[in-house]
This record gives structure tokens, C-alpha cells and sequence, in this order.
């Protein structure tokens, strides 16, 4: 008589194999129970035993295909447990252990049992072997789990029940990167940092903040488009002062001066120096002192620079002090349009007592432009023409 009977599944349909001495088995397609028809292990044709010991050959099952059938059973059918109860130990003829990465997965012989660390159930691809405990079925991996490995089509099988459930349609979602709210914080912070320094920028170029050395025009009332050259000298007489309390005036040099005595800074190329000194540090005999004994106040449109240290390599002998002049730009310039210079004149007027050998000595305006062609001195008291062209 054969051990083992065929039917077919009620549930999927797949061929079951039922031993005759217990008559259920399990689907291996859907682990329903299967229960050998009445009369059937009589019909069954009686296949030859063979007590000779066969290797089982592994048998591959391609992912997402139905798990192969298991051959015939040779030398007499293995005991089956009671209907519904677990199996402790691998049936023969059920599911096929899954193939170890690159080679096929070693068959039990016939009629032995697994011992209590023997060889442990085959691990899935890139996952280590889970240890089987004695006497029972192996841990299988809870929902959710990786278990080592990548999850077979449909989940994992547990032997003797359902199919693990697979992973949820689409995966999980991929975890976000560590630090990603402070990443994004940090772009936001340099982002307002630099537009701060941009800012910053422009307004120091414009001369609308101050900073050591650095004053804005507004913030001394200097008409940035109409610059008075006397508020000028008045300013850095008041900023000289902070630096040293004993210093004087010494001269003013005016780039782009117009007829009406006045300069535009607006222009990047008009531009007003005024020199002031200290007395006490120019005739020091200490040469650490006379380094920083003149201060020059330069006015554009960036605003009042003066942190330019400037001194003396020499020490002078009786400094005095340049009186200033009493003829204002605006009355010079008053003088220059009686006397025909055009409207739109671009002026280069310089008063410096070092050049006074030009006038015998005398505190003068120098005037000189290349269009129209002048070179012209006017007297620093009364505004009165002196000599030139």
C-alpha cells in the first residue's frame, strides 16, 4: 500500500500529499488541513520502498511561484501529529528549506532527527541562521521586522501556520536624515547674516553709519550734494579735539569745488582734506609720539574717514597753528563768477601756508582748473585777486 495519498487542496487547489497512517497533512500553498478521502489508500497504487538511503537534490523555487511539490517518499511514512497541533520538528515532504546565498541547503537522512545543535534552519539572503531551540519550531519574525535579510514573496512561512504578513504596498518611508531642522536653521542663519553684512556694507559706503575713524556725513549736517567747506573745517576741528586736546589747523585741499563755493560729494570723484595737527606731538624728541601727531579728515561720498595714523619723522621747533581763512569758499567762489568762470566749473582750490612762497609769503587761495585753463591766487583775508592767469 503507498504512504502517501494525493489530493487536492479545497482551499487553492494545490496537490497535498497525505500520509495514510494518519490521513491529514497540511497545504503547503495555504496551510490548510487535508483529510484523506475514505477508501483512498486502498485505491492509491502502491509504490516500491526502497530502504537504500537517496539524497534529496535541493529544489529551487523561483520567487513568486508556488513552492514545488515534494518527491515520493521512500521506506514508509513518517508520523504525522494530531489535526491541528504544531509540529515540533520539519515535516518530511513539506516546504522546502530556502537555499543558502550560493549553494543548495544539505538534506537530513533518512529516518534521523535534528539533535539539539545540529544544523540550524537556512537563513534568508544577506541574514545570519536563527538557532532552532531544542524540540521546538523556530522563531519566526514579527511584522515590520527584517529579519536579516530581504522579506521572500509573501512573507515568511511558519511551519504549521499562516504566512507571516508581508511589508505594507510601497515599503516603509524612508527615516529622515539626523539634523535636518538644524541644517535647514543654519542655511536660514547665513542667509540673513549675509544680508545683514550687504546692507551694512552699502550703508557704511554711503556714509550712513559710523564706526571708529568713520563718521557719516548726516550725522554732522554736511549737505552731502551742496558740502560747505567751512562746516568742514569746523568738523574736523571738533573730531581733531577728541584725538588730541591741544590740536590746530594747518590747511584744506578741495578736489571738484563749484563756482557757488560749494562740493558735490555725491560725486565719487570730488573729495575735501583737512589737516589738523597737535603742537605737543610734532615737537616731542620721542619719536613714538611724533608718529601719530597729524590727523587728516578726509570727506567723499563714503562720509568722513580719518583713520589714517600720519606723524612727523622730525621734530619741529615752534609749531604755530594756520589761522583760518577769513575769505569763505563761498566768497571766493563769488569773486571766480564776477570774473567770468563758467557755471559748470570743476575747481582745484588749495589752502596750505607751505605753498606761500608762491605769494611772498602771504595765506592765499590757490585756484587752478584745466577747463577753462587757470592758475589763480586770491588773497585768504580780503578775497582779492593777488596774481596768475
Amino acid at each position: 500500500m503507498n504512504p502517501f495519498v494525493q489530493t487536492p487542496c479545497t482551499r487553492c487547489g494545490t496537490t497535498v500529499w497525505i500520509p495514510t497512517a494518519t490521513g491529514v497533512a497540511y497545504c503547503p500553498q495555504c496551510n490548510t488541513p487535508a483529510q484523506m478521502a475514505p477508501g483512498a489508500a486502498q485505491a492509491a497504487p502502491q509504490q516500491p520502498a526502497i530502504a537504500a538511503t537517496v539524497a534529496i537534490p535541493a529544489m529551487a523555487t523561483p520567487p513568486g511561484a508556488p513552492l514545488a511539490q515534494p518527491p515520493q517518499p521512500f521506506g514508509g511514512a513518517p508520523a504525522q501529529p494530531p489535526f491541528g497541533q504544531q509540529p515540533s520538528q520539519p515535516q518530511f515532504g513539506g516546504a522546502p528549506a530556502q537555499p543558502q546565498f550560493g549553494g543548495a541547503p544539505a538534506q537530513p537522512q533518512f529516518g534521523q532527527q535534528p539533535q539539539f545543535g545540529g544544523a540550524p534552519a537556512q537563513p534568508q539572503f544577506g541574514g545570519a541562521p536563527a538557532q532552532p531551540q531544542f524540540g521546538g519550531a523556530p522563531a519566526q519574525p514579527q511584522f515590520g521586522q527584517q529579519p536579516g535579510g530581504f522579506p521572500q514573496p509573501g512573507g515568511f512561512p511558519q511551519p504549521g501556520g499562516a504566512y507571516a504578513q508581508p511589508y505594507p504596498p510601497g515599503g516603509f518611508p524612508a527615516p529622515r536624515p539626523a539634523g535636518g531642522g538644524l541644517r535647514i536653521a543654519g542655511i536660514v542663519g547665513v542667509v540673513f547674516m549675509m544680508t545683514f553684512i550687504s546692507i551694512g556694507v552699502r550703508m557704511l559706503s554711503k556714509g550712513r553709519i559710523s564706526m571708529p575713524g568713520q563718521h557719516s556725513l548726516s550725522s554732522h549736517n554736511i549737505d552731502e550734494r551742496a558740502a560747505d567747506p567751512a562746516d568742514m573745517i569746523r568738523v574736523a576741528g571738533e573730531l581733531a579735539r577728541d584725538w588730541q586736546r591741544d590740536a590746530v589747523f594747518s590747511s584744506i585741499n578741495i578736489n571738484g569745488m563749484s563756482p557757488t563755493g560749494t562740493v558735490d560729494l555725491s560725486n565719487s570723484s570730488h573729495t575735501v582734506v583737512v589737516e589738523y595737527f597737535s603742537p605737543s606731538r610734532v615737537s616731542s624728541p620721542l619719536e613714538s609720539v611724533r608718529r601719530d601727531s597729524i590727523k587728516k579728515f578726509t570727506f567723499t561720498s563714503s562720509g568722513i574717514n580719518y583713520r589714517t595714523i600720519w606723524g612727523v619723522c622730525r621734530r619741529v621747533e615752534n609749531p604755530m597753528p594756520t589761522p583760518t581763512p577769513v575769505c569763505t569758499t563761498r566768497q571766493l567762489g563769488a569773486s571766480l563768477t564776477a570774473a567770468g568762470m563758467p557755471a559748470n566749473a570743476e575747481l582745484h582750490v588749495q589752502f596750505d601756508p607751505q605753498f606761500a612762497t608762491a605769494v611772498n609769503g602771504a595765506l592765499a587761495w590757490h585756484v587752478m582748473s584745466t577747463s577753462p585753463a587757470i592758475d589763480r591766487w586770491f588773497d585768504a583775508g580780503t578775497c582779492t585777486f593777488i596774481r596768475g592767469t
